[in-house]
């Protein structure tokens, strides 16, 4: 299919303020988050200089235009006792009084733990007071996590989140489901606004998908015309790839391409075990993950994007992962779960099919669906054309844009 040569992008003229300075900071690393790196671009078109703070191995200051980047090291004592002043002087003294240090007028916090930090740095700041934003990248309620939350971490976060919530000028959410939830959960005045998890747009340069598809025959050793499948992203538990892997049972013309990065050897082994308990050696793939640039192309030479979160939280089961936008920008028809969200574009601009994601036999007749009615196929390619023109950055940032226009 060929993609249009020419996308008209609204342009949205804004001034930038010349005198006032925007502190973006992260708990974590801000080279590993897209959505981070999209809206510092929004940043730098409206503020004179725009300051990254976060945390990573190697710390080290770059400068970009007017975005300086500041990554500083955590480093932690393995004595509990030592380990613990060391967290109660990073939160309240280390960290606010290193924001403060850069004059912010505005700091954009980013999740619930950051904007503790921001908050702190306010109330040591006595000549102004910076303006918080709260840019929170998950359902911090229904947050997952490795541990699951007591009853007092959980009382402690909402009432942490509903005040400071309530210290912003304006907070941001990833939909519009977690945003009406948090909305209800503190009986807020003002509804957060929704910025969604969308790439720019993509181009597709054809050659390079099927250079792509021909690597993957190779390490297959399998002919180009057998349906292809890839699931892409973080591979741990609750993203549904044990049931991709069962579903290859049903087929030996389906294989699975599993690209991207398991720091959980475990879970790794455990999928390791799972392939050669159904006998899918040759129709698995696990590949290295890649860079930005490349993974369009991997997507791309793919017949199907595998987007079946299970429910494990409230925010994997409001979730709208940057997976399916990027499947979209990728020309890739999808298979997703009925989620609320998730499902609203799946179906509203008919991309693919949704199906229960712990159901193997719900999963596989999906992709049975679409391997074999090849009119209904090729009717989500058309309307991914369509859709990936509506659903990108440049059409995302401008609600951005302009709830900063307000806050100048």
């Amino acid at each position: 299919m060929k993609i249009l040569p020419h996308i008209k992008v609204v342009r949205y003229n804004l001034f930038m303020n010349k005198k006032m300075i925007v502190v973006k900071f992260l708990n974590s690393s801000y080279e590993l988050d897209s959505r981070d790196k999209r809206e510092v671009s929004v940043l730098s078109e409206l503020f004179s200089k725009v300051y990254v703070v976060d945390y990573r191995v190697k710390p080290q200051i770059t400068h970009d235009k007017n975005v300086i980047q500041i990554s500083r090291k955590k480093k932690y004592s393995k004595l509990w006792i030592i380990r613990f002043f060391q967290i109660v002087n990073k939160l309240f003294l280390k960290d606010p009084l290193f924001i403060n240090s850069l004059s912010p007028d505005v700091i954009s916090c980013h999740d619930l733990n950051a904007l503790l930090i921001g908050w702190i740095s306010t109330l040591y700041n006595f000549k102004k007071k910076p303006k918080l934003v709260y840019d929170s990248h998950e359902f911090e309620m229904g947050r997952k996590t490795i541990k699951p939350r007591n009853f007092l971490q959980s009382h402690l976060i909402k009432f942490l989140e509903s005040y400071l919530i309530k210290k912003c000028s304006f907070s941001i959410m990833v939909n519009e489901s977690i945003a009406n939830e948090v909305t209800k959960i503190y009986n807020l005045k003002t509804k957060p606004i929704v910025i969604r998890n969308v790439p720019r747009v993509w181009f597709i340069d054809e050659s390079e998908t099927q250079k792509t598809r021909i690597y993957l025959d190779k390490l297959f050793q399998t002919s180009n015309n057998v349906f292809t499948l890839i699931y892409h992203g973080y591979v741990t538990h609750g993203r549904g790839v044990e049931k991709l892997i069962e579903i290859l049972k049903f087929d030996k013309e389906l294989r699975l391409v599993i690209l991207g990065y398991c720091d959980d050897q475990k879970y790794f082994a455990l999928l390791q075990d799972l392939v050669k308990t159904f006998k899918v050696e040759k129709q698995v793939l696990f590949h290295d993950a890649v860079e930005q640039h490349l993974l369009k192309n991997f997507i791309s030479a793919a017949d199907l994007g595998m987007v079946t979160f299970q429910a494990l939280s409230k925010s994997y089961y409001f979730g709208l992962p940057n997976k399916l936008f990027e499947c979209i920008q990728s020309l890739t028809p999808v298979i997703t779960s009925n989620y609320p969200e998730i499902s609203n574009i799946v179906n509203d601009y008919k991309l693919g099919l949704t199906v229960n994601p712990n159901s193997v036999n719900d999963i596989y007749n999906a992709v049975k669906e679409l391997k074999e009615n090849r009119f209904l196929y090729y009717t989500f390619k058309k309307n991914l054309a369509k859709a990936k023109l509506i659903l990108n950055w440049e059409n995302e940032s401008l609600v951005l844009k302009n709830e900063y226009k307000k806050l100048l």
